[in-house]
């Protein structure tokens, strides 16, 4: 998943976001980086959980969407950002580089220019810490499918509080 730091302009206007979402090209990633191996993700929550919803949408890629809403949010000439990337590969990422290569390709043609930093994980946990990065390229495997498995590590308080939720 692309971590996005919400406490942080403009990652703080949800139309940004949508933004970044739309102009991602999904089905590029899976090609490029799981040879097909992997499915597009609708849900923090994986089809085989209980509580997984199959009938929410599939995201696909909307240039002419993100456009309009980068220009809603005041950022039509678009912006620069980072990612931060670890440099190995990891069970959720077989190569995490060239899928922030990838998304750089797709952001470039909305107007957002990304800078790829690369760092072992104990400096990028340092930034992360202090809130002093744009974006987190990372990913998350659970032990089971459980739902409160994904949302309460992730996104719960607590988790705010653990340095879960980036």
């Amino acid at each position: 998943f692309l971590a996005l730091n919400t406490r942080k302009p403009p990652f703080n206007n949800v139309k940004v976001r949508q933004a970044i979402a739309s102009a991602i090209n999904i089905d590029n990633l899976l090609q490029a980086v799981y040879f097909d191996t992997g499915l597009p993700a609708n849900s923090l929550l994986p089809p085989l959980s209980w509580g997984y919803n199959p009938s929410l949408p599939e995201r696909k890629p909307d240039l002419k969407r993100a456009r309009q809403l980068l220009k809603e949010a005041g950022l039509e000439k678009g912006f620069e950002m980072q990612v931060l990337v670890q440099p190995d590969a990891r069970p959720y990422n077989p190569d995490a580089v060239k899928t922030a290569q990838l998304i750089r390709s797709d952001l470039a043609k909305v107007g957002i220019k990304l800078q790829i930093v690369q760092r072992e994980w104990p400096v990028i946990e340092g930034r992360l810490t202090k809130g002093q990065y744009d974006s987190l390229l990372s990913g998350w495997i659970a032990d089971n499918a459980d739902p409160d498995n994904f949302f309460r590590q992730l996104l719960s308080c607590s988790a705010v509080e653990r340095g879960n939720n980036y």
